[in-house]
């Protein structure tokens, strides 16, 4: 027992311990960093990380050292991992547009340039990689316009100088970038990146000794930059000085071994100097050995090759046969039988492309025999080549107008196409009293496809009693039967076929459909993940696994059981869309956008795909693109009332005004009488400002609906526009009394009550007469006790709160347990503790949430793991005063003073208003 209990207190401080070493670790590798110890700084932070995957501070820093050291797309994968999970986009983004222009991602590069909101020092850094990104795409126009931007926003910023310079340079406007570079070399006449640009310019007008002596001075200078010393390299190798310039490339390749234009620039030093490279030795000698085979001996080869072939291909050695046959076909016109063995081969081992050019190349004997022809349309429908089966498929049916597989090849086509209707409607015509199996076997599926459970449960049946033995059919009724409801009939059937097959991978899946709609989730993941791990391309497990794992919140899983469904069904919608709600969620918006392009190749004129689009298009702040597409949607449903409204809110929101009045018009165009579209249209006028409108169809508004709470609110929000706030108290609060379950209006009035102290008196004194009337409605309370907060009476508002937090459904508890936590700070410390921690288990990347949390941590003197959360917090949100002012003030009780100064200014955090503006002023004077 006493081992039993040091076991546990054991690993109770372990748990407890890894937070603290996470961030001593990461405190050493910050050092270390800072101290141009690479190498300790990464085994540093990949024992944090093994230790703490998420820990954000961590994960930033390490993308950094990946960069450096040359490990791009490790570097990417971090940094985009840090965003997703929530980090500042001024600490990330900067390295991760970097880390994309060394990729030769320029598309990415030039978006991030337009990320919102970030501060100016981060705009800038992402403009030059983005003007970096024009040239390299041959675009100097806009790459000039970058740069441009870029000298508005700061005037002397070398970096930008020196590479609009260079891009002038380029294209050959050597007058310009002469004027440009003397303009700020009279500035900066010590900059090295000037006098290197310089050095550029003299090399192009033709002055090469001048622009070596240059570069010489410039590596004086600056002796360990690549950069600068590829330029020497460059003018020693052009000067003949091919031995110094070997020296200046070795020193590259010891900073950067993986460098291609220091490789290309050694090649072009071993041309000039005539030591040629010994190319293409191998396939001399292969070409020698085959011209040494006669004409007989080759003939011989290719009857023995036939032989083999077709004796492999019964033998199932289906390796052997593709290749001996291969060889026959290539040289031999084959008949149909032999292209059909062959093709067949080859997709046995899922060479698909090889079958394919197999069928195509001899096509005209193919389509001599139904069976070989049938196979090359299934393959064609298979790998999303369905023009080519149509093209067949006349001559098909002309050729062969009753064979069954061919009819059956007309339906497949159909629901290639997502055609499922007329499928059923073409077999229901040409097959509808055919009883062959394969036909009662595809109309279960297709019948399952259309959602008629019902008769797929009937030839499921049918298939089962004609054919008893067959385990898949029985598999088939019970999946279907499972979709009915029928669970226990479909549990009969699993646990029988598993008893005669205890390793029935179909049946497993069914059993796991069964379980997950019991909500056994574990049960059912387990039984999919060993059915996956037997046969990794089982779709149906797969596609149950993404579903399980997304409801779960385990993505990376879900992402990849789906990309493996999407690479096994290309053509199937379902894997698709997974993974856009899943993309959606991490924010992975490039991934979405190229998932939904794909949906909307298989459905062009989906809605639902199309709004999905420009939704993310929106994320990305795509706008002009959003609209784009959302004109689509328009022309789809201008006959649709409640969908054009709906549009019209998402048109707004893509920044597209005329669009989304002319979605609120047709919707009234289409029903006069309907008041939530009179409605929107008079908001839609407020927003934009267009209040002698929005009076002129208020007036008809009233005319037409009363004077109702909704008109009461619309005149609050109307005077609200003009100014006129007591006005729209006034209607805001009538709004509310003529109906009290309206919760809008009492919003609106919480907004106001924000604002001035006047109203929020009154606000608080309303909501109190109103909630002891018996109102039992949580946001109303929870409004109040809000309220009560921002009024500074804590008391008030702690026992609201306190009733709040027994409700199970309570949307924002994270915020009333953080609000909660902030009201005990002063009075009971480990409670405050308690609650920040509860509200962190719920909402744990939250910057101000992590900022209570670190600062109460610091308050009950447990400094490093204070320090720790701090960071995190920033590593959040960079930018707000409060927690650079904490983080300082952290740093200065660990006795750490210069890293605090240097915190409040490399932040900036004494220019900027805050409510600790005053401690944080009374702390820089102390550490100076």
């Amino acid at each position: 027992m006493n081992n039993l209990l040091k076991c546990t207190f054991a690993g109770a401080m372990l748990l407890m311990s890894t937070s603290s070493l996470a961030q001593e670790k990461y405190e050493a590798a910050l050092s270390a960093f800072n101290q141009e110890q690479i190498g300790e700084a990464y085994i540093l932070l990949k024992n944090t990380l093994r230790d703490n995957p998420d820990h954000l501070p961590s994960k930033l820093l390490m993308g950094r050292i990946l960069l450096i050291d040359g490990f791009t797309i490790d570097a990417i994968d971090e940094f985009e991992e840090s965003l997703q999970l929530g980090a500042d986009k001024n600490l990330a983004l900067p390295y991760l547009s970097t880390a994309y222009l060394m990729q030769g991602e320029y598309d990415l590069v030039i978006s991030l340039a337009d990320s919102q909101p970030i501060s100016t020092e981060t705009k800038i850094a992402l403009k030059l990689n983005a003007a970096s990104a024009f040239i390299r795409q041959n675009k100097p126009s806009d790459a000039e316009s970058e740069y441009q931007q870029i000298l508005k926003l700061s005037p002397n910023n070398i970096a930008a100088v020196s590479s609009y310079t260079d891009m002038l340079i380029s294209v050959g406007n050597l007058k310009s970038a002469e004027e440009l570079l003397n303009s700020y070399r009279s500035q900066m006449p010590t900059s090295a990146a000037l006098l290197h640009t310089y050095g550029k310019l003299q090399h192009a007008k033709g002055q090469k000794e001048a622009a070596l002596d240059t570069f010489e001075r410039v590596d004086a200078q600056q002796p360990s930059n690549p950069l600068y010393m590829r330029s020497l390299a460059s003018a020693l190798a052009e000067l003949g000085k091919y031995d110094e310039a070997r020296q200046v490339i070795a020193k590259i390749e010891q900073q950067t071994p993986a460098d291609i234009q220091i490789r290309l620039l050694k090649a072009r030093i071993l041309a000039l100097t005539k030591q040629q490279f010994e190319a293409d030795k191998i396939l001399q000698q292969l070409t020698q050995e085959l011209s040494l085979l006669d004409e007989k001996q080759r003939n011989e080869r290719i009857q023995l090759s036939v032989v083999t072939g077709i004796v492999a291909y019964i033998n199932q050695n289906y390796e052997l046969a593709s290749t001996e046959l291969a060889r026959y076909v290539s040289d031999r016109t084959p008949s149909p039988e032999i292209v059909g063995m062959l093709a067949d081969s080859l997709l046995r081992f899922g060479y698909y492309k090889d079958a394919i050019t197999a069928l195509e190349k001899h096509i005209d004997v193919v389509i001599k025999n139904p069976d070989v022809a049938v196979l090359t349309c299934e393959l064609y429908i298979s790998i999303r080549r369905n023009f080519k089966c149509e093209r067949m498929l006349p001559e098909l049916e002309k050729a062969y107008p009753d064979n069954t597989k061919v009819k059956l090849i007309h339906a497949k086509l159909l629901m290639s196409k997502f055609q499922y209707q007329a499928a059923s409607d073409y077999l229901q015509a040409n097959l509808s009293n055919n009883k062959e199996e394969p036909v009662a076997e595809l109309k279960a599926i297709l019948f399952g496809q259309i959602g008629d459970f019902n008769n797929a449960f009937i030839q499921a049946s049918y298939l089962t009693e004609k054919w008893p033995d067959n385990l898949a059919y029985q598999i088939i009724r019970a999946d279907i039967a499972v979709r009915l409801g029928r669970n226990e009939e479909a549990t009969e059937i699993v646990n029988k076929a598993l008893r005669l097959e205890p390793n029935h991978l179909g049946a497993r899946v069914v059993k796991a459909r069964i379980a997950f709609q019991q909500d056994k989730r574990t049960v059912a993941i387990e039984l999919l993940e060993s059915v996956v791990k037997e046969k990794r391309d089982s779709l149906s497990a797969l596609l149950l696994l993404g579903q399980i794992y997304t409801l779960e919140g385990q993505f990376d899983l879900a992402v990849d059981r789906l990309l493996i469904a999407k690479a096994l069904n290309a053509s199937s919608p379902e894997p698709r869309e997974l993974l856009v709600s899943i993309y959606r969620q991490t924010g992975d918006l490039k991934n979405a956008i190229s998932e939904i392009n794909q949906l909307l190749n298989l459905d062009r004129l989906n809605s639902e795909y199309m709004l999905q689009k420009a939704d993310v298009l929106i994320e990305m702040r795509n706008y002009a693109d959003a609209a784009s597409q959302l004109n689509v949607v328009y022309a789809t449903w201008s006959d649709q009332a409640f969908d054009l409204l709906r549009l019209s809110k998402i048109q707004r929101t893509a920044l597209d005004y005329p669009g989304a009045e002319r979605s609120i018009k047709r919707a009234i165009e289409l029903k006069p009488k309907w008041e939530q579209a009179h409605a929107e249209y008079i908001n839609f006028l407020v927003e934009q400002s267009r209040l002698e409108s929005a009076k002129e169809e208020l007036a008809s508004y009233q005319k037409t609906f009363g004077s109702n709470a909704n008109y009461l609110m619309l005149r609050g929000d109307l005077a609200f526009a003009q100014n006129e706030v007591e006005g729209a108290f006034s209607y805001y609060l009538k709004s509310h009394q003529a109906m009290t379950s309206f919760n809008m209006p009492l919003l609106k009035l919480y907004v106001l009550a924000q604002q001035n102290q006047q109203y929020r008196n009154k606000f608080i004194k309303y909501v109190k007469e109103f909630t002891a009337s018996g109102n039992r409605s949580l946001i109303v309370k929870q409004i109040l006790a809000d309220a009560l907060m921002l009024d500074k009476q804590y008391d008030e508002a702690e026992k609201i709160y306190t009733v709040l937090l027994d409700e199970d459904q309570l949307a924002q508890r994270a915020f009333i347990l953080n609000n909660m936590a902030n009201i005990y700070a002063d009075k009971d410390i480990e409670k405050a503790l308690e609650y920040s921690k509860q509200a962190l288990d719920i909402t744990n990347n939250s910057a101000p949430l992590l900022d209570t949390y670190g600062w109460l941590l610091v308050s009950a003197n447990q400094l490093e793991k204070g320090l720790d959360t701090l960071r995190r917090a920033y590593a959040v949100n960079s930018e707000d005063p409060t927690i650079q002012y904490h983080i300082a003030a952290t740093l200065e009780k660990l006795g750490k003073k210069e890293e605090a100064k240097e915190e409040l200014i490399r932040n900036n955090t004494l220019e900027k208003t805050f409510p600790d503006k005053a401690d944080a002023e009374a702390l820089f004077k102390r550490l100076d």
